[in-house]
């Protein structure tokens, strides 16, 4: 299994990120990729891991942060 970002998905993280360095700091923006990485690779160990979704997907939610992976 391997991760992919729809293109939507990949400039709402790009934005994202802009915001949380923008509002917050670059270290606060380099915890969030951080954090997104950690449940990506995640996901790929444990596929079954997380809730189902549809089209046979698995969400999982992010800690720190209001975002979900899915």
């Amino acid at each position: 299994m391997r991760v992919t970002l729809h293109p939507a998905a990949e400039r709402d993280m790009e934005q994202a990120a802009e915001f949380y360095a923008r509002e917050g700091s670059a270290s606060l923006a380099a915890r969030f990729v951080s954090e997104f990485k950690k449940l990506c690779a995640l996901l790929v160990e444990q596929p079954e891991v997380g809730s189902p979704r549809s089209a046979a997907r698995r969400g999982l939610c992010m800690n720190v942060f209001p975002y979900t992976v899915i």
